[in-house]
């Protein structure tokens, strides 16, 4: 697949916000590759992904699901992915679905394979600068589960299996067909699952195909079948240079799966 928006600079940004606060494992010194000048921590890390495996784990628990497998849809570089793995002793099979080549490779990279790697760091607004992260603690925490990965945009719903949990975050405006996504969770969740669903309804007709697929609440995907569990707004930023960030307003909703 054609990785039309992951450049070196697009890379960077997704890498310092999920994984910005783990250089300090082995080398401190690597934090000044971000910034020129003098930037706060706190304007580089994200939260997001941390608060988003948070209540999702919490749901899981406060409605006793035993989370053994998991599919996620579009997991980027694997922060969400590795904070619900260490929340969750039960897990252990995971299936990912990620269209990006890069993204899934450096997935890969982080989560499975461990080592050194190399990402591009944004030091200002014209510059790239270099940092070495080293996986190995990742790919520990990792090492018990089995993954299975697809590399395949959704343009139909997919029929995998039953999981127990089915996640998909900040995926939907950026997607042909967003209904096809939801429907491929849906379909994929067993009864008594749940299913985590967040966007920023960016929506744009250069991803989008359909229109009418796309929702100012992503709650009305869910007929009365499903229990809303939980609802939230978590803050989603990407630096594109060094004293400027892209900020959006994230919702997740987590709904629980009944019979028919």
């Amino acid at each position: 697949m054609d990785d039309y928006y992951i450049k070196d600079r697009e890379l960077a940004a997704y890498f310092e916000a999920q994984w910005f606060d783990k250089l300090s494992w082995h080398d401190k010194s690597a934090l000044s590759d971000f910034a020129a000048a003098p930037v706060a921590e706190n304007f580089i890390q994200l939260p997001f992904f941390q608060q988003s495996a948070e209540l999702i784990t919490s749901s899981l628990r406060a409605h006793a699901v035993a989370a053994e497998n998991l599919l996620e849809i579009g997991p980027s570089l694997g922060r969400t992915c590795y904070e619900l793995i260490t929340a969750n002793n039960s897990l252990k099979k995971i299936t990912v679905i990620e269209p990006s080549q890069i993204l899934l490779k450096h997935f890969k990279n982080i989560i499975t394979s461990g080592g050194q790697h190399e990402f591009p760091a944004i030091t200002n607004f014209r510059q790239l600068g270099q940092v070495t992260f080293d996986a190995n603690p990742v790919t520990r925490a990792c090492s018990n589960i089995d993954f299975s990965f697809i590399e395949s945009p959704i343009d139909a719903p997919l029929s995998l299996e039953a999981f127990d949990v089915t996640v998909c975050l900040n995926v939907l405006d950026q997607c042909g067909s967003p209904l096809a996504i939801v429907e491929t969770l849906q379909r994929n969740t067993r009864c008594g699952g749940l299913v985590a669903l967040s966007c920023t309804y960016q929506w744009d007709k250069k991803h989008v195909k359909d229109f009418m697929q796309t929702r100012s609440d992503i709650s009305d995907y869910f007929s009365p079948r499903w229990e809303k569990v939980a609802d939230a707004n978590f803050e989603y930023r990407f630096r594109t240079n060094e004293r400027y960030a892209s900020t959006f307003l994230s919702h997740l909703v987590i709904f629980k799966k009944h019979d028919a």
